[in-house]
């Protein structure tokens, strides 16, 4: 069992969705960002079909890879009002 989401005080770790589809294609399509890799910039059929196989990936046993989103966390601040 993976033990996700992992949550620091600063970053929650967690399985993909299909509604990160968004925010995936905004790097994945992007040739800046992409250059210096072994794929992309990719389109946003490629990008969907990725993530749609990620996230049908999760419920693989054993699992062979585990690709993460990363979210920034911030955990709630504490205020003293004395």
């Amino acid at each position: 069992m993976t033990p996700l989401p992992l949550i620091t005080e600063r970053l929650l770790l967690r399985e993909f969705r299909m509604e990160d589809e968004a925010a995936i294609d905004a790097y994945a399509s992007d040739p800046e960002v992409t250059k210096h890799r072994s794929w992309g910039p990719n389109d946003l059929q490629t990008t969907r079909s990725v993530l749609r196989q990620w996230v049908l990936d999760q419920k693989q046993r054993p699992r062979t890879s585990i690709p993460l989103g990363i979210e920034l966390h911030l955990l709630p601040a504490k205020v003293d009002f004395r």
